[in-house]
């Protein structure tokens, strides 16, 4: 078992996490992985992605999606994840830096 720290960068998971969040992850082999949960994968294009669980498939491959869907990378484009690209799943939120709000 090990818990490791990773920063967010971009905004596929907002309004959850954002840019300069951290989230802290539980990692261990045969993680029992269902839908909702956020994980944090090792994709062979994307690299290191924080994505939620939309769906565990009968062959025990995950379908991922963002929160914001406008800002993330469609789970057409991800392919199916399988359980070893999972690095672990997300098990507590550190707020980051927030930019104050402009007023207009």
């Amino acid at each position: 078992m090990k818990l490791k720290l990773f920063r967010i960068s971009g905004d596929s998971m907002s309004p959850q996490f954002v840019e300069s969040d951290y989230v802290l992850v539980f990692s261990r082999r045969n993680l029992k992985l269902k839908r909702g949960q956020i994980v944090v994968v090792n994709h062979p294009f994307y690299g290191t992605i924080v994505k939620r669980i939309a769906r565990v498939t009968r062959g025990n491959t995950l379908r991922l999606r963002g929160d914001n869907r406008q800002e993330s990378t469609s789970t057409e484009t991800l392919g199916e994840i399988t359980q070893d690209q999972v690095i672990g799943k997300v098990v507590w939120h550190i707020p980051g830096k927030r930019q104050p709000a402009s007023r207009a």
